[in-house]
């Protein structure tokens, strides 16, 4: 049971693994179908492995960003409603290589491409080529579609930060420039520079689910 133990926030419930978080007292009534609000559900992974490790780390991930989205005003992560759809978020991330931030860096180029498909009657009412229009119409579409929480975000706040970088991020960006062929110690030393300098910019990597992805961009023989 050691893994167990290292697993935050994990219960046992006639003999299940549950992930089990409170929502924050600032946020119940955004929940008003229940006195004391839980992010639960069953792991559906039972058996200690990797695997539910991952699914772990996904939840985990779901729940900080529900909690960031509902406190940010976006309507997709009230209710129970909005605890399923993250919840499904989590699970349909598990075999997503990419990390948040790159989510994040995704969701604003997708964000920014709708932006400009939206057609405005005053262009310029507000002297900046009528992008807060746009950006207005683009967010209430995806409300009223139920659409992708973190477009949402990325539409109606275009400056807020990136998600922390990971060692992933650290790795996929050594992916990218490792030369093929390159000796052993050069690519560590090389892997060594990329976690470096992403603590220099946003400070210490952090280590969250997508970090299960360090393993898969680190070639062979690199850690």
């Amino acid at each position: 049971m050691a893994l167990l133990m290292k697993l935050d926030n994990v219960t046992t419930n006639k003999g299940k693994l549950v992930y089990n978080r409170r929502i924050p007292v600032d946020l119940k009534h955004l929940y008003p179908s229940s006195k004391e609000p839980y992010f639960r559900c069953r792991l559906r992974v039972q058996k200690e492995s990797a695997a539910m490790v991952a699914e772990h780390g996904a939840l985990q991930a779901a729940f900080a960003r529900l909690v960031e989205d509902a406190r940010d005003g976006s309507p997709e992560a009230f209710g129970d409603s909005g605890m399923a759809r993250y919840k499904q978020m989590a699970w349909s991330s598990i075999d997503d290589p990419r990390t948040e931030r790159e989510k994040w860096e995704d969701m604003r180029a997708e964000a920014e491409d709708l932006i400009r498909s939206v057609r405005v009657a005053v262009v310029d009412q507000l002297g900046d080529g009528g992008d807060e229009e746009r950006r207005q119409i683009a967010a209430e579409q995806i409300e009223r579609d139920k659409g992708e929480p973190l477009l949402y975000r990325a539409v109606s706040q275009p400056h807020a930060a990136p998600p922390p970088a990971t060692l992933a991020d650290a790795a996929n960006v050594y992916e990218k420039r490792a030369p093929r062929g390159e000796p052993k110690q050069v690519r560590k030393k090389h892997l060594q520079q990329d976690q470096a300098s992403a603590r220099n910019l946003v400070g210490p990597t952090s280590k969250s689910a997508s970090d299960r992805s360090y393993t898969r961009a680190c070639p062979e023989g690199s850690r």
